[in-house]
């Protein structure tokens, strides 16, 4: 809104004073953190002061603005003709400052959400691997082992049927030695003297043996 303000002795001379900018405290919700000014003067005056582009710097501010001055932000006029006042920001506003860093928090912790989200991923997975593989390992141990007792029954079994084919061999042999001495007892043959001194020495060689391969 243009506005337009006389000097003292224009009521008589009809005269307008020189455009003057002013500084317009503006209360409210939305802007109570900001400052904004207007300047006074004729639409074309003010036309020619600012950009014909809808866009301008949000982040220029005065050189004063780095030592807690108010700093302003030029206004701009779109092309549609719609003028957009400047504003005077106080940097040590409170308010102010909660609403340029709200953004920047916001930032923050999106990000620091995002980074945590992704090491709870990571160690879950990393959790998951570490699982694996210890399945992995558990059943591995676990053949082994069935292959452990498979190999001590396998061995047990062989050990049983060589004792057994040992049991039968010296029954076998003790029914020969058997009979030859009852042939010789009725007989007196000499040649079946000699064959049964002859199973027994080996009968006994064998026994040796036997007891030298035990240990024992």
């Amino acid at each position: 809104m243009s506005t337009y303000r006389k000097s003292k002795d224009s009521s008589s001379s009809g005269s307008v004073s020189p455009p003057r900018r002013v500084v317009v405290r503006r209360s409210g919700p939305s802007n109570s953190h900001r400052d904004r000014s207007e300047a006074v003067g004729s639409s074309s005056n003010r036309r020619s002061t600012l950009d014909d582009d809808d866009t301008h710097d949000p982040n220029a501010r005065s050189s004063g603005s780095s030592c807690g001055v108010d700093a302003y932000i030029p206004g701009r006029l779109s092309s549609s003709g719609r003028y957009s006042p400047g504003v005077t920001i106080d940097p040590t506003d409170v308010d102010y400052i909660q609403t340029v860093y709200a953004g920047q928090d916001s930032r923050r912790r999106r990000e620091e959400e995002r980074r945590r989200r992704e090491r709870e991923e990571e160690e879950r997975r990393r959790r998951e691997r570490e699982e694996q593989i210890e399945r992995e390992r558990e059943r591995s141990r676990e053949r082994e082992r069935e292959r452990q007792i498979e190999e001590a029954r396998r061995r047990a079994e062989e050990r049983e049927l060589e004792r057994e084919r040992e049991r039968e061999r010296k029954q076998r042999q003790r029914d020969r030695e058997a009979a030859i001495e009852e042939s010789i007892r009725k007989g007196h043959d000499s040649r079946r003297r000699r064959q049964l001194a002859q199973l027994r020495r080996e009968r006994e060689e064998r026994e040796a043996e036997e007891r030298r391969r035990l240990g024992y």
